[in-house]
């Protein structure tokens, strides 16, 4: 399921003790995550709700949270980023390790998990997608609900937005949602923000034109996150970190400038992919739904980086906005994290 139908679902009353949320849209999963924290009434949460990252737990480790609340009321266990999901570096895979160490440790792993979900909800959150191929993700699969929070593709994304549209009362000329999906890329939350926009400026009875939505959604920062890049590469960070601040100041949120600089890391990742296949310019502009000019823009900054630095890139962005919706980080401080990682991932010869 998605968040979505994890809202139908806890809205009709059926409520499980075991969720695993994994996915590579924060937003997404922050919404999901979000959805099984009110379970836990608001006078409560603070002491009813446990969040633990667990990156480095062990099975053993997981006892000293099995406990009755002295408050009364459910309790929610939220794990992050538990290592059993983790995809494992080379000579770390089941294949390379000990089979009957591996099954034995994912034995005492399930035992643990079983035993919590006695006396409280458990929700594993995994900022990545799950190894089907894993013995534990199948086990996982039989046990828990799976909530799957994956990239909304170009077609999903407009059909997503129509949607949204249509349960908001919004009526607008088709123009208004290609409008919103440049906007927002591949980012359903920030095409939420600017629906909201029009809700909040205009009456739900009215039909509206491109030209009335353009005056009240939002500019594209593409341009501007082009011109971050560009100084990221040539790590004048400085200068970097003072656009940043600048559209902060002009009233961007840090996960929408977040999202559209990871939209622009995943072209860059698909329009090498193409290349390698053989396919450039215009054809690879066709096929990714992007206007040619912008392809050619693009495909000329993935020279920044090779396959591997891009797809890590990528996870870092998924984390730390993750971590900043969450709370767990500031937002300031996540963009400049990532700004600092690329900084570091850039290949030296494209330094200028």
């Amino acid at each position: 399921m998605n968040w979505q139908d994890l809202q139908k679902s806890l809205t009709a009353g059926q409520m499980h003790s075991f969720y695993v949320v994994a996915g590579e849209d924060g937003w997404q999963l922050s919404q999901a995550v979000a959805l099984l924290k009110a379970l836990i009434p608001a006078s409560l949460q603070q002491l009813n709700i446990n969040e633990v990252n667990a990156k480095d737990i062990q099975p053993g480790d997981l006892a000293q949270y099995q406990q009755v609340s002295l408050f009364g009321g459910d309790n929610l266990l939220l794990l992050w980023d538990p290592r059993f999901l983790r995809t494992g570096k080379r000579g770390e895979s089941d294949a390379d390790r000990d089979k009957k160490a591996a099954a034995n440790e994912e034995k005492r792993w399930q035992d643990a998990l079983l035993s919590l979900c006695q006396d409280m909800t458990v929700v594993l959150v995994h900022n990545g997608t799950l190894d089907k191929r894993r013995t534990m993700t199948r086990w996982l699969d039989k046990q828990a609900v799976i909530v799957e929070c994956n990239l909304l593709k170009r077609g999903d994304m407009a059909n997503f937005i129509q949607t949204q549209l249509r349960s908001k009362g919004v009526t607008a000329e088709f123009g208004v949602a290609e409008r919103i999906q440049e906007i927002a890329g591949d980012a359903p939350g920030i095409a939420l923000q600017e629906i909201a926009k029009l809700l909040t400026s205009y009456p739900q009875n009215k039909r509206l034109s491109l030209a009335e939505a353009q005056a009240v959604l939002s500019t594209s920062v593409e341009a501007e996150v082009f011109a971050l890049f560009d100084l990221i590469g040539e790590h004048k960070l400085q200068k970097a970190f003072e656009l940043m601040d600048e559209l902060l100041r002009r009233g961007e949120s840090a996960p929408r400038i977040l999202a559209v600089l990871s939209s622009q890391l995943r072209r860059t990742l698909q329009l090498r992919m193409l290349a390698h296949k053989g396919i450039r310019g215009d054809a690879a502009a066709k096929q990714l739904g992007m206007h040619p000019y912008a392809a050619r823009m693009q495909l000329e900054k993935a020279t920044l980086l090779d396959d591997a630095s891009v797809t890590a890139l990528l996870i870092f962005c998924t984390e730390k906005d993750s971590m900043m919706k969450s709370g767990r980080i500031g937002m300031d401080a996540g963009l400049h994290l990532v700004c600092v990682q690329m900084a570091a991932s850039m290949r030296p010869s494209a330094v200028r």
